[in-house]
């Protein structure tokens, strides 16, 4: 008999079961809220990807088509302002690290069911994704609200009626603007949703967790 318990114990067949056990008795965060948590991660990584994209585009076509001063018939002023297409750079690029982040956490088991990392993870990812969706469009309109500074968006939508027969096409330049910045708006929102939804799973799953507690463990045959 004492060999059989001591062989169970050491078997890998018997370990595997036991975390198996230990996972079905202290799950995850709740399914449904979980769930709900990755598909607004899939949305802000998509939204994300979709604001360095524009972004990244509108700075090339500018870097490829304008000119130095001494030219007489520039496409772009000479008084330019590249900071807002800049920030909308920069700051797509760490909300696509910071959703990418969210969801990891939501599928790697090793985070998943481990509930400290699991909320650092979702909160973090959560909270500097806002943060930089919020530093972006404070930036963008901070400076499109002057009158004097043309930027990317201002300068193109400006002219969006010119028909041009090769680039820069404002009108695509303009659309391409305003879709990267109502993206960087509609992040806000998104962010602090995914951040609510976490911790209302992180507090579900204490709640079922300590329930289990209560009733106790049922006894192994």
């Amino acid at each position: 008999m004492g060999s059989d318990i001591k062989q169970a114990s050491f078997s890998p067949e018997y370990h595997e079961s036991s975390q198996f056990d230990h996972n079905e008795r202290h799950p995850g965060p709740s399914r449904v809220l979980e769930a709900g948590r990755m598909g607004l991660s899939i949305l802000a990584l998509a939204s994300a990807i979709g604001i360095l994209a524009t972004s990244a585009h509108n700075l090339k076509i500018y870097n490829d088509t304008h000119v130095s001063n001494e030219f007489l018939l520039p496409l772009w002023p000479f008084e330019f302002n590249l900071g807002p297409s800049i920030a909308l750079v920069a700051c797509g690029s760490i909300m696509i690290v910071a959703a990418t982040a969210s969801l990891l956490a939501g599928k790697i088991p090793a985070f998943r069911y481990n509930t400290s990392i699991h909320t650092l993870l979702t909160l973090l990812s959560a909270f500097v994704g806002l943060v930089s969706a919020i530093v972006a469009t404070s930036f963008f309109y901070g400076i499109n609200a002057s009158d004097v500074t043309a930027t990317i968006q201002s300068w193109s939508c400006h002219w969006s009626d010119v028909s041009m027969a090769s680039e820069p096409d404002f009108h695509r330049i303009c659309k391409q603007a305003e879709a990267g910045l109502y993206l960087t708006v509609m992040m806000i929102p998104l962010f602090a949703l995914i951040g609510g939804v976490g911790i209302m799973a992180v507090v579900q799953d204490k709640k079922v967790s300590a329930f289990a507690a209560r009733k106790g463990s049922p006894a192994l045959s």
